[in-house]
Parts: structure tokens; C-alpha cells; sequence
């Protein structure tokens, strides 16, 4: 049977293992050893084996669910506590495992896991104040059996007492009829009788112990306050009233009982059940005899009746402990045996014997009477050293020198190798110097031992020949990487090239003619205005619209060609895209940034281009009505971001999800990489909007003419 864990060992079942580790450590920072499994069968293999102080117990477990989980434990450890950890919603089930003896049950909100600790304290503390009342009513128990032996021996004093008193009736009326002559002597025994009744009642009713006096009617003629206390009777005096009145559930056996004591004989129930009017039900100790006056006649019936609930309570839990301690002891598979202080075998298991019985007594020398350490003497002194090194542990254990002893040895038979590891622990339960002999078999474990060292060395071998092949394959695999991020850029800067050529081309182009479109329609307008001409304001609409479109067309041919060192760069460039969309969307974009920054031209494009997309998302996806392109930096790092107070469109980084869809999420990625920076897009903490944040290390103050590339 293992022993209980020290320190306090808390179970958590749960087949979430990021809640497992939060509640261990939880546990772990006050002082609290827990063990953790992923399901009900792991936390019955567990506990097959283990002993825990609580159990932590999620109710939706895969496999075997919580409530069936309790139903199997039933059979392994009486009374196991535990705790429910349940999900919100669920309150109606935490409170029928509370009924089935959860001790308190936890939902799982925001503040679950710091509340852990403090519910185990206060589970512990409470299983603590059970321990101690159990202890009490112990205590209790003794006090009442040493009542009881007070009482029936008062009882026999007082039936002596009675036979005197019936005795010196019959003297009196025997003096009687010579009154003249006895007249005194009679006055003064009826005297001495009237102070033994008074005796008797005193006695009766300051008695310790629950005993009331009844006439032939059944009616109370002495009644002990502690009857009156016992039986919940009310302080009002009970002399006279009928027996059956005050008990009026009375079960019909019991009168046959009283009827027949009536009649002469002696009944008596060591342990007999007593339903109360609110439907409860007690347990009592009761006997019912008769009571004799002084003509020799019954007079009534004295019943001694003791409520022995709690004494009978504590004899069931203690059953249930004893039969719980020999299956289990029974169900273990190792050879155990009790040893006394003399090293006489006292108690074995059943393994223990049908060990010894199969191979001829080898580790299991004996049976129940046999002197373990004598037999490991013997063995010795035949040249087994492994049983003298056994018998000095074992006494090392008794002396109290030593907590605790093993030891791991070769027991070979003819048919197969085996080994098996010896035990020793002191057992309290049987005197200051008794021991605990367990032998477990662990031929298995030696035997997997060995081909586990035999497989290990061949697995070497293959990691060594692996690893050299994974040099190779890791060689060129970093080849194939660096040719790609060769070809990615090739194609970033394909495409910024074509991008400032088809902007140089729209405005050099399409801009000029458009301007001179502009002109001509402007001076048509002046010549119609001139002549008073009714097609004047279609032509001043056209001129207008012509307007509009020169100015898109320089617009988008800026968007393509942002950035340029000799005319602003990276901030007049943001300061336009911030502008462009507030004119083409309708929506405030806001430009924050240094009056001037340092940078060279292909780092001041990729952040042009990250921040262009992130504005575009923001419309586009997030709908949003105020966007806010910050450019700080600093002499560490230079950070853009673009907030926008949207509905979202982004997630909360890229390594929390590599298979996004988004090519431009991928684009702006990279460019970050490009760039040696970092990206992450994230929602606000109220929920609302979406801020897209590029880090890079400040460039050096250095100028550059490279070209834009990708």
C-alpha cells in the first residue's frame, strides 16, 4: 500500500495541458507537489499506485468523463477528496458532483487559476477539520463504552436496590399484622422506604445515562434527564403522561417488546435502528426488564435506552477502512509481508504466498510464524550475500537508524533470468520497531534495460551516419534559400522598377496631355464665356473634370514614384499618401512625422510601400474612418505604424498564422525582412481597430545614390 505523499500531493486532471501547467505552478509557489494527467484512465493508473491529498477534477474529460471517473475511484480509495473545475454554463452539474462529495467545484472564467491556491488551502484545511472530528468522535466512542460499563453496572445496582426495596415491602406488611405491637417499627420501615423511592428517583433521573421507569400502563413514573436530552423530549415535566403519546410513530414491535417485559422477561439490542418524527433515523442501544413492588408483583418496566449514533457511524467508517486496507493490500501485485519487532512474520498478502508457493520459498521465505531475519541469517551463513546485506537493512530499519531500505538483486531460476528490488519501511501500526517487507519483480524493466542499452547503441550509430547526411542536405538546402531570396528580390525590384516607369510614363505622357487638354478646354471655356455663348458651362464642367483628372493622374503617378531623396523623401512621401487618401476616401489620414529623416532610398521605399498597404487594408477591409501614419525613431530603432479605429482586418501576428491568405500581408512581411525589421499587426485592447508596426534598426547617417530595389 503506498505511502501517503509528503508534502501534500495535489492530482490535476485536466486535458488542457497549458491549464495543467498554469495550475501547477500556481500550486508549485506555495509550497503544494501536484502531478498532472490528461484523463480519467491516466488518473486511475495514477492513483492505482499513488496516494493524493486532493484532486483537482475537470468534469469534460476525453474518454472516461468526470462523474465516471468518480464511479471507478470508488473501488481505489475511500473517501478520495476532490475538487470540480468545470466550464461556465455548467453550474448544474457542479452541483450534483457536490452532492456525490465534491468538496467545492471552480469555473472556468478570466481569474480561474488564481483562485487555485487559495481553494486548495481552504479544501485542505477543511479535510484537516474533518481528520480532527473523526478523531474526536473516537474519543467519543471510548468515553461511551466506558458510560456503558458504568451503566450496567449502576443497572445491576439498581435491580439490587429494587429487590432490597420489594424485600423490605414485603417485611413491612409482614409487621403489619401485628400493628399494636410493631406500630413504630412499621412508621419507621415505611419512612426508610419512602427515602429509598426518593433515592431511586434521584438516582434515576441524575443518571448519566438514558433510563426512564414505567408503570404497567406505560406510563413515566421516573425519567432521567439525559432520556429527555437523547431523545429531543421537552423540559416539561413527563410523569404521568402515556409512553405511546409521546411517541406516537412508535413501531409496533416495540410495544410487543414492552408488552412482553410486562409479562417477566429481560429484552435487550446492542444496536437496533429508531425512527425520529422528521423522518430520520437513529441508532440505539437499548434493554427492557421488569421492576417488582413490594408484593412481588411487576410494577412496570425500566428501559435503558442509549442513542449510539455516532459510535455506530465510526464503526462503519472503520469497517470500510479495514475491508479497503486488505483489498487493496490483496490487489497489489508485489510479495508483502508485516514483520515484528523480532523479525516474526505476522501478516502476508497473497502474493507473497503464491510466490513462496511456486518456486519453493526463494524471496518469500515462509509463512505467518516464521522468523524472516533468522532465514535470511541462514542464507547467508550458505554464502548469499545479498541476504545478509537484506537482514542489516531490515534491522538498521527496526533500530531506527535507517527511515527507509532497498535494494535491488539477482533471484535466477533454471527457466529464466529475474530480478526483483526489496523494500523495507517501518510500520507504525504495529509497535515502534514493525517493518514492511514489499518484494517487487522487476525482471521486466531489467530485461527492457537491456535491449533499451543494446538499441541505443544502434541508434547512435544511425544518428551518426543521420547526421552527417542532414549536413549535407542542411548545405544545400541553405543554397536552394539563398538563391531564392536572390530571385525574390530580383522580383521586388522587377517591380518597383516597373512601377516608377510607368509613373515616370504617366506623368511625363499622359500628364502633358492631359495638361494640354486642360488648357485648350480652359480657353475654349474663356472664348464660349466671351461670346455669351449658352455651351459655356459645359465647357467650364469640362475644364474642371480635366482639372480633377491631371491632378489624379499626378497623384498616381507620385504613388508609383514616392520616393525621392533631392525632393523630400520618405516624409514628403507619406505626407501625399496621407493626403491622397484623405481626398480620394473622404476620411481623416493623418500624417505624424520628424521634419526630416535620414535614410537611404531603397529602406525609405519599403517603408513607404508597408505603409501604403496598411492604409489600403485599413479602407479597403477595416472601413475605417481615421487613420494615423506615425514615423518615429530614436538611436536604436526607427518604428512606423498605421492605426486606423476600423473593424479589423489584420491578425494578431504572422507567427500566429503561417497559411494567411492575404498577398499583401506576405509582401509587407517581407519587406520587413528586406529590411532587417519586424511586423506585427494586432488589434487594439478595446477591441476596436488595427495597428500594422514595422521595427528596424536606425539606419547610419550615411548617404546613398543605390537605386530602388526590391
Amino acid at each position: 500500500m503506498p505511502a501517503p505523499p509528503t508534502p501534500v500531493t495535489i492530482l490535476v486532471v485536466d486535458d488542457d495541458p497549458g491549464i495543467s501547467r498554469l495550475i501547477v505552478r500556481e500550486l508549485g509557489r506555495v509550497g503544494f507537489q501536484t502531478a498532472t494527467v490528461s484523463s480519467g484512465e491516466e488518473a486511475v493508473t495514477w492513483l492505482e499506485s499513488n496516494l493524493a491529498h486532493l484532486v483537482l477534477l475537470d468534469l469534460k474529460l476525453p474518454g472516461l468523463r468526470g462523474d465516471e471517473l468518480l464511479d471507478r475511484l470508488d473501488g481505489l480509495h475511500d473517501h478520495l477528496p476532490f475538487i470540480i473545475i468545470t466550464g461556465q454554463g455548467d453550474e448544474r452539474v457542479a452541483v450534483e458532483m457536490m452532492k456525490r462529495g465534491a468538496i467545492d467545484y471552480l469555473i472556468k472564467d478570466a481569474n480561474f487559476i488564481t483562485m487555485v491556491p487559495a481553494l486548495v488551502q481552504r479544501a485542505l484545511a477543511r479535510l484537516e477539520e474533518q481528520a480532527r472530528l473523526t478523531a474526536a468522535e473516537q474519543a467519543l466512542a471510548r468515553s461511551h463504552a466506558e458510560l456503558e460499563r458504568r451503566v450496567a453496572e449502576r443497572t445491576t445496582e439498581l435491580v439490587q436496590a429494587n429487590q432490597s426495596l420489594r424485600e423490605s415491602r414485603l417485611a413491612a406488611l409482614n409487621l403489619m399484622e401485628d400493628a399494636i405491637a410493631t406500630r413504630k417499627k412499621a412508621e419507621q420501615a415505611e419512612a426508610a422506604l419512602r427515602r429509598s423511592e426518593e433515592t431511586l428517583r434521584l438516582f434515576i433521573k441524575h443518571a448519566p445515562a438514558p433510563v426512564v421507569m414505567f408503570d404497567r400502563d406505560m406510563r413515566y413514573l421516573i425519567v432521567s434527564d439525559r432520556w429527555a436530552q437523547d431523545f429531543r423530549l421537552p423540559e416539561d415535566d413527563l410523569t404521568g403522561r402515556l409512553h405511546y403519546e409521546v411517541f406516537p410513530d412508535m413501531p409496533e414491535r416495540w410495544k410487543q417488546i414492552h408488552q412482553r417485559s410486562l409479562t417477566g422477561t429481560t429484552e435487550r439490542c446492542e444496536r437496533d435502528q429508531f425512527p425520529r418524527a422528521d423522518g430520520t433515523a437513529d441508532w440505539v442501544k437499548w434493554e427492557c426488564r421488569p421492576w417488582y413492588d413490594a408484593q412481588g408483583e411487576i410494577g412496570g418496566i425500566i428501559l435503558f435506552a442509549e442513542v449510539i449514533t455516532e459510535r455506530v457511524h465510526a464503526e462503519d467508517e472503520i469497517l470500510k477502512a479495514r475491508r479497503f486496507a486488505e483489498s487493496t493490500l490483496e490487489a497489489i501485485p508485489a510479495s508483502i509481508v508485516v514483520l515484528d519487532a523480532h523479525g516474526t512474520i505476522i501478516s502476508t498478502n497473497q502474493a507473497w504466498t503464491a510466490f513462496a508457493a511456486a518456486n519453493g520459498g526463494s524471496i518469500n521465505a515462509g509463512g505467518i510464524g516464521t522468523n524472516y531475519l533468522a532465514v535470511c541469517d541462514a542464507a547467508s551463513a550458505e554464502g548469499l550475500e545479498e541476504a545478509a546485506s537484506f537482514a542489516l537493512g531490515i534491522r538498521e530499519v527496526m533500530r531506527g537508524e535507517s527511515p527507509r531500505f532497498s535494494m535491488e538483486y539477482a533471484c535466477h531460476s533454471s527457466e529464466q533470468q529475474r530480478w526483483f528490488v526489496g523494500y523495507v519501511t517501518p510500520f507504525a501500526g504495529n509497535g515502534p520497531h514493525s517493518v514492511v517487507i514489499a518484494h517487487v519483480d522487476v525482471s521486466e524493466r531489467k530485461r527492457a534495460e537491456q535491449v533499451i542499452r543494446h538499441l541505443n547503441n544502434e541508434l547512435e550509430k544511425r544518428v551518426e551516419m543521420r547526421t552527417l547526411q542532414l549536413q549535407h542536405l542542411n548545405e544545400e538546402l541553405q543554397q536552394q534559400v539563398a538563391a531564392r531570396k536572390l530571385l525574390e528580390k530580383e522580383i521586388l525590384h522587377i517591380s518597383e522598377h516597373e512601377k516608377q516607369s510607368i509613373g515616370q510614363d504617366i506623368h511625363d505622357d499622359l500628364g502633358q496631355q492631359l495638361a494640354g487638354i486642360w488648357l485648350l478646354s480652359d480657353l475654349l471655356k474663356s472664348s464660349l464665356l466671351e461670346k455669351g455663348s449658352s455651351e459655356a458651362e459645359d465647357a467650364a464642367k469640362i475644364t474642371s473634370l480635366l482639372k480633377d483628372a491631371l491632378a489624379l493622374t499626378r497623384s498616381l503617378a507620385r504613388g508609383l514614384h514616392p520616393v525621392a531623396v533631392q525632393v523630400g523623401g520618405l516624409v514628403a512621401a507619406l505626407d501625399e499618401l496621407a493626403s491622397r487618401t484623405s481626398t480620394m476616401f473622404r476620411i481623416q489620414c493623418r500624417c505624424k512625422c520628424p521634419p526630416a529623416i535620414d535614410m537611404d532610398n531603397t529602406t525609405a521605399t519599403h517603408l513607404y510601400r508597408i505603409a501604403q498597404e496598411a492604409v489600403t487594408n485599413a479602407v479597403k477591409h477595416g472601413l475605417a474612418k481615421e487613420i494615423d501614419i506615425e514615423f518615429s525613431t530614436n538611436p536604436h530603432h526607427t518604428v512606423l505604424s498605421v492605426k486606423d479605429q476600423g473593424k479589423g482586418h489584420g491578425r494578431r501576428s504572422f507567427d500566429q498564422d503561417a497559411n494567411h491568405r492575404g498577398m499583401g500581408l506576405r509582401i509587407m512581411k517581407y519587406r520587413a525582412d528586406i529590411i532587417g525589421g519586424d511586423l506585427d499587426i494586432r488589434r487594439s485592447q478595446s477591441g476596436i481597430g488595427t495597428a500594422v508596426v514595422c521595427t528596424i534598426p536606425t539606419p547610419q547617417s550615411e548617404p546613398t545614390t543605390a537605386p530602388i530595389n526590391g
